[in-house]
């Protein structure tokens, strides 16, 4: 595919930095011009490494999920049925997401099951907070 995202993306930053930027005076604009300017440079880096990073996470999310099956009630059984489905083709955006996002959620309801502090599970709460530090935003 041509242009390719990396080469849109650039093209897109090239016209706002180049063309846009010097003709933006004010400082609200200017500096949520930046801001933009900054975001589509992250994109342009980055873009390409979602899927993996989702499949990545998503399987570290498997093994916390597989601890939290022994050790929450409400969410043990929908735990298990996620864990038992099938990965997604990673290819796929939609069913990447889909499952990422799945994953995220049954994560939520481990937390919320285990809450305020994770005493009924010291170590898988210890495991889902590591987790959740480095994986707070997501993929991207």
């Amino acid at each position: 595919m041509r242009p390719t995202p990396d080469e849109q993306l650039r093209g897109l930053r090239a016209v706002l930095e180049t063309t846009i930027a010097p003709e933006v005076t004010a400082p609200y604009p200017t500096d949520l011009l930046a801001t933009v300017v900054a975001a589509l440079e992250r994109l342009e880096g980055e873009w390409g490494t979602v899927a993996r990073a989702m499949r990545d996470e998503s399987a570290a999310l498997d093994g916390l999920l597989a601890d939290a099956r022994g050790v929450v009630d409400g969410a043990a059984a929908d735990i298990e049925r996620a864990l038992a489905s099938a990965p997604p083709d990673w290819l796929d955006r939609d069913a990447a997401r889909a499952h990422y996002e799945t994953r995220r959620a049954h994560l939520a309801a481990v937390v919320r099951e285990l809450a305020p502090d994770g005493a009924a599970a010291p170590d898988l709460w210890a495991g889902i907070v590591a987790h959740l530090r480095m994986h707070l935003s997501g993929p991207l």
